[in-house]
Formats: C-alpha cells, structure tokens, sequence
C-alpha cells in the first residue's frame, strides 16, 4: 500500500482538528489504521474518541439501531456496553445478529477489545458465536488480536473446523500488508497527539471562566447579555458553541448554518442535561436547550426514584414532554431548584400530574392524557395548587373531563376557559 495514502489520511486527521472538526478528524484516522493497523494510531484513536464521547449516555447496539446504520465513528464506541452485555447474559442469537452488524461497519479497533473479552466468556464456546467471532476477527485483521486468537485456537474440545478456522485467520493477520509508519507518519502522529494534549490544557485553563458564564445564563436564562458575554468568550477559545449562540440569538439568523452546527454538535452540547432526555427532541433557542423530550426508551432510567437528579443545565429548559411515561415521584424531581424555567409539561400522565401542586411549581400550561373523570378524578383539586397554572390541555379527553375541570377549583384560575379537550 502507498505511503503516501497514509500520510494523507493523517494530514487530513491534523487539519481537521486544528479546525476543531474532531469527528471528522476521527474519521481519517480510523481510515489510517485501515492503511496501517498500527499500534500507534489506535491510541491516537482511543484519546480522540474518549474526546467526543465524554458524559454521553450509551446507544442502542441492536442491529437495525439508527445508530448502526450512520457509521458515525464516535457512535461506535458508545454501543459496547449493550454489546458487551448481551455477551454477559448469554443471549446467543441477539448476539450473533450484533456481532453481524458489526461485519457491515467500517472495520475499526475499539472494537478488538470487546471481542478479545468475549473470548474469555462461556458463551465463546457456542459454534455460532465462533462463527461470528471469526469473521469479525478476519474483517477486523488487527495485529493485536493474535495473542487472544492463539489461545482461542488452542482450547480444549474446539472442533477442527475452528482450530483450522482461527489458524487461517492468525495466519492471514500476520502476513498482510500494511502501509509502514514510517519517519513521516511517525512525525504527523506526534503533531496530532501535541495538538490534542494542547487543547486539553487550554481547555482546562480556560474551564473556571467558561463554568461561571454558563453558570450565569442558568441562573437567569432571560438575560440574553450573560448568553453573549459567554458567546464571545467561547469564539476566543475557537468553540463552535460561540458562533452557535450569537447566531440564535441575531436578529436574521442564518437558518442553514444553524443546522449545520446542530447536525454536528446537538448531542455534545446536551451531555450536562443528563442521560434521561431523548437527544433528538429537543429544541434549542438563543444557544441553549428550552424543550426536552424525556427518554422513554431507556426505561429503566424512569422507574423510582428518577435519577440523576437535575443539574444546572436545566435552568433553560422551559418545556417537558414525558410521552406519557415517568414515574409518579417525578413531580418531586422536577422541584429541584434547577429546574426553575419550567412552564409548559407535555403529555404527562395523570399519576405525575397530580403530586405537582404538592411541590408549588411554576408549570403555567399543562397537558394530560383523558379519561381523568374515570381514573384521577381528584385531579383537578390538587392541580388548584399550582399558583400559575393557566391552561389545562387533555387531547384526547372527553366532555365528562371538561365537566370535571370546570366544576373544580382550577375553573376560577385567571384566563375565562383554563380547560380544553379534543375529544368526542
């Protein structure tokens, strides 16, 4: 293989995070690696990765995940965990339908060490799950892996079509060719690691005045000078945050840029929400998120009590939408001082709804799933609680709910008709 491809994989690695485009640059060097299967580059790899994926929750590694389709380098990495755990459990076909969807993405390293642990659980001893270890293992052709392999192959009662199997692969590994790291690329990789701890110092001098502006726009969200003073700060640190910012928050806002930054940066800026929002939901205005959609499909995280509790990041978020879901001690999570700009609760279950007025939250319009007269009829009684509560939605409620509202103590709230439904 040229050299010279080599060398251009990393110099486009450099260029891209000089730029302050780590995915991109994450993604040539992965593409390196795939020239070199070098050693090397794989802990440039792993330091980049860890970068991207710092306080983001796990995704889904089912094989038909959304996630698995995009081939974003730093989604990988953030899948091993399920992965790992359907190893663990021994669950032979979820795993074996994993490990082949991991045959359609691009090879890529941090995924030998997943497998090399698999290796030492029982459930390597199941012939489909060799099956599918060797052919990630040939797909993959990581220099690395040859001390697991050896040992695989030498285990006790493996039929012969493994033995022979594993030994084709060990044999394949270590006689490919590969790009050498020479003088040039060894130069190129240094430069890339300096930028990288260099950014790393930087960021951390600058982390006390950067945590107290944020701190700032949480504590009052309404005040745009805070979200502008932290703006211009993060445009001198090179932070895309800056210019994201500044542009909400213009007058004629430049629509397909702000896309643009959302498309690469929505995630990683709505890591200090927590693990519990569902990041292709939320809304950002003014730089910051304002409405969140709570995650329902990772259930676990809604069962009592809610966890971790809000931090303060939450200050800008105006708006909830529980997608009839949560626990019933919600209400006690959401009266956490962080959670002070809150107004408007969006499909939010009765049995939320109904602890509100014990907490005195400032929500002002709420919307509850029907057939309350039914299953919550005291509802309304303790939602008179709420001191700004003004509008009730119930979409698909019925006349008896409307009925209910109107004969309860919400009915002389400030606004004339504080209750609607659509429903028959």
């Amino acid at each position: 293989m040229p050299e010279s491809s080599l060398h251009g994989l990393l110099e486009q690695a450099l260029a891209a995070f000089e730029q302050r485009d780590e995915e991109e640059a994450l993604r040539s060097l992965l593409e390196a690696w795939r020239e070199s299967r070098s050693e090397l580059i794989v802990t440039l790899v792993n330091a980049l990765s860890d970068r991207l994926i710092a306080g983001m929750p796990p995704l889904s590694c089912r094989p038909f995940a959304p996630e698995k389709q995009s081939h974003r380098p730093s989604d990988l990495p953030r899948m091993l965990a399920g992965f790992e755990e359907t190893a663990s459990a021994g669950l032979v076909d979820p795993l074996c339908r994993q490990m082949e969807a991991f045959l359609n993405w691009p090879a890529d390293p941090r995924l030998t060490f997943a497998l090399e642990s698999m290796t030492r659980m029982n459930i390597s001893a199941n012939r489909k799950v060799l099956d599918q270890l060797a052919a990630l293992f040939m797909y993959l052709r990581d220099p690395r892996s040859l001390e697991s392999l050896r040992r695989l192959s030498k285990r006790r009662g493996m039929a012969d079509r493994h033995v022979q199997q594993f030994a084709g692969i060990i044999d394949r590994i270590a006689r490919q060719e590969v790009s050498p790291v020479d003088a040039e690329a060894l130069a190129l990789c240094a430069a890339l690691e300096e930028a990288r701890i260099s950014r790393v110092k930087s960021e951390a001098r600058s982390a006390p005045i950067r945590e107290a502006l944020l701190a700032r726009v949480y504590s009052h969200p309404d005040d745009d000078d805070a979200r502008l003073v932290l703006a211009d700060h993060l445009l001198e640190q090179g932070d895309a945050r800056g210019e994201f910012i500044m542009l909400q928050c213009a007058s004629q806002p430049d629509k397909a840029r702000i896309r643009e930054l959302l498309g690469k940066y929505s995630e990683a800026w709505q890591v200090p929400l927590g693990p519990l929002v569902a990041p292709e939901d939320t809304r950002f205005e003014r730089g910051f998120p304002v409405a969140v959609r709570m995650n329902v499909e990772r259930r676990s995280e809604l069962l009592y009590p809610l966890s971790p509790p809000p931090g303060p990041a939450w200050g800008t978020v105006r708006e909830i939408d529980w997608k009839w879901s949560g626990p019933p001690d919600a209400a006690a999570w959401l009266a956490h001082p962080h959670v002070h700009a809150l107004q408007h609760m969006r499909r939010t279950r009765a049995a939320i709804a109904r602890r509100l007025g014990a907490h005195g939250l400032g929500v002002q319009r709420l919307e509850l799933e029907g057939r309350l007269a039914v299953e919550a009829p005291e509802i309304f009684t303790a939602l008179s609680e709420l001191p700004r509560l003004t509008w009730v939605d119930i979409p698909n409620g019925d006349l008896r709910d409307v009925a209910l509202c109107a004969n309860s103590p919400i009915a002389w709230s400030a606004l004339p008709c504080p209750c609607s439904a659509n429903g028959p």
